[in-house]
This record gives structure tokens, C-alpha cells and sequence, in this order.
């Protein structure tokens, strides 16, 4: 199923992220360049939507995971809404990863660099700054010495305004709508993103059955409206009526 095609989409929609990233090195290069602030970086493979499952644990479904020439490996998350449990879901983002890269017989000392990276449609710390970084320390009685266990965890304050870094432009380009991007080609040529949107929308809703959530259906149909879908494709989508889409959309007020 295809959504009706227009330019009203910026990456911190979750459906078009996924739709218009997945094996986009392009894009994802340039996101991870501006982040990190490193010019020698080549990105080999990036998969959206990517489902690491465990046996008898939870599965996880990344927004974009990515690797790098060297092994390094980024996962990108778009979060549009502040949740109470975010801190300790990066805790299981990176533990899922490690154990993930980690195969059977391999020592820890196999264990990639990891990047996790939330765009927040949001100042996760209200501090009026563009990204923060979690760093670990070892504290003792008169000081303090890093802790570096290859893991960096960072958060990207998309209300952040500053089109004079180039970080602010990125943040600029990712949260206006296509026909707005101005500072990053890359994103400018996106042009299947909104041909594959329905797709990756059946994909995600189905995730959220696989995982066993009773209210994903309506985790999904919130998300699409938070994420300016319409309501007909919206239904159309999760095969119920308009009506009930309404009623779930009250919610939002």
C-alpha cells in the first residue's frame, strides 16, 4: 500500500525515516559526520527497522542500525515523544546490541565501538543544548577518571535553533518538511521514501503484534497521527474504520 505522495514529511516522522533511510549510506553518513563531529568515517551497510530477537527475552526493533568499515556500529532512533522509561531503554538498546555483535566463542574483547543516537523532538535535559553526551566515570575519594568501554550514548535536542553550526543545519533539515531542506544534499534527493512509506507502515504495525503488545494497534495509530499521517490512510493501514480512528485521535487532546 502506497500513502499519498507530497512533501509533508521530515525524517523525525517515524514511518518516513525508516521508509527513505534504509539502505541509504548517504543520508546516514552525512547524520553520523555532523554527530560525531568526524570526517573519516565510511558507512558500509544501514538497515532500518532492524528486529534483534533473543531467546527468552524481549525483542528489540532498532529505527536504523548501521556499520561502519572499521566494525563501529550506530543505531539511530527517532523519538517523538518524552517517556519515562527512555533512560533504561537505551540500557537494553546497548545490551541487545553487544549481545548481538558478540558471536558464540568470541571474547568481550570482540565487542564493536557503539554509537546510540536519539533525535528528540524535545530538550531531554531542558538545558537549551544541542546534544548531550552520557559519559562514564570512575569516582574515588579526591577526583575522578573516564571509564571507556568503547559505548557512547547521545541525545540530540531537536528544538534546538542555530543554523550557524553545522549541527543546528542538520537538525534544521531533519525536522522540516523536504521541500524546506536547504543545507544537506543528501536529504534534498531523497525521493523514494514516500513510495515505500506504506510498506514500512504494514511492517512496523506487524512488529508490534510479533512482540506481543495488546495495545499496538493503538500505539501505532497515535504515532501516525503524531507523525501527521491522515486518518483515511491511517485506517486503511490497519484494516479498521475511520471512526474508531477519531476516537483514538481524541486521545491526543
Amino acid at each position: 500500500m502506497k500513502l499519498k505522495q507530497n512533501k509533508n514529511y521530515s525524517l523525525m516522522n517515524d514511518i518516513y525515516f525508516s521508509a527513505a533511510l534504509n539502505d541509504n549510506i548517504n543520508v546516514t553518513t552525512d547524520i553520523i559526520k555532523t554527530v560525531l563531529s568526524i570526517d573519516d568515517i565510511s558507512i558500509t551497510k544501514v538497515t532500518t527497522q532492524k528486529r534483534i530477537s533473543q531467546i527468552n527475552s524481549k525483542s528489540l526493533v532498532l529505527d536504523l542500525y548501521a556499520k561502519d568499515i572499521n566494525n563501529n556500529v550506530y543505531n539511530i532512533e527517532i523519538q517523538r515523544v518524552k517517556q519515562k522509561d527512555l533512560f533504561k531503554r537505551t540500557r537494553y538498546h546497548q545490551d541487545l546490541i553487544d549481545v548481538y555483535n558478540l558471536k558464540r566463542g568470541f571474547k568481550s574483547d570482540n565487542l564493536p565501538t557503539t554509537y546510540i543516537i536519539f533525535f528528540c523532538l524535545f530538550d531531554i535535559f531542558e538545558k537549551d543544548k544541542p546534544l548531550y553526551k552520557v559519559e562514564k566515570y570512575i569516582s574515588y575519594d579526591g577526583g575522578k577518571i573516564p571509564f571507556n568501554d568503547n559505548t557512547n550514548l547521545i541525545f540530540i535536542n531537536c528544538k534546538y535553533k542555530d543554523e550557524k553550526t553545522n549541527l543546528g543545519k542538520l537538525i534544521h533539515d531533519m525536522t522540516c518538511t523536504r521541500d524546506k531542506v536547504r543545507w544537506y544534499n543528501s536529504i534534498k534527493e531523497i525521493k523514494e521514501g514516500e513510495m515505500k512509506m506504506g510498506y514500512y507502515a504494514e511492517k512496523i504495525r506487524k512488529q508490534g503484534y510479533k512482540e506481543g503488545k495488546e495495545s499496538a494497534q493503538t500505539t501505532f495509530i497515535l504515532n501516525s497521527l503524531n507523525a501527521g499521517v491522515d486518518i483515511e490512510t491511517i485506517s486503511k493501514i490497519c484494516n479498521t474504520s475511520i471512526k474508531e480512528v477519531i476516537e483514538i485521535k481524541e486521545k491526543l487532546k
